[in-house]
């Protein structure tokens, strides 16, 4: 079974079951114009750019070095994908 999560968000957010949502991915992007997520009022919709604050890519930084130092040094790092 497959999950529609746009046409679930939608309905979700038009019926008032939830107050809003941000989305920063798309599968296409940009999002096309004639989406209709950009219709929604309640729903902030960014260029993925989400992560663009200065603490967050500071934070993104120093794991990479402590990753790369682990690798490096033998170790398995501890954000390391399989």
């Amino acid at each position: 079974m497959t999950c529609n999560w746009r046409a679930a968000l939608i309905d979700a957010l038009q019926r008032h079951a939830i107050r809003g949502a941000a989305l920063d991915v798309f599968a296409q992007e940009p999002l096309p114009a004639d989406s209709p997520l950009l219709e929604l009022n309640k729903l902030l919709a960014l260029p993925h750019i989400g992560s663009a604050t200065r603490e967050a890519r500071e934070l993104m930084a120093r794991t990479a070095a402590i990753n790369l130092g682990c690798v490096v040094e033998g170790r398995t790092p501890p954000d390391g994908v399989v």
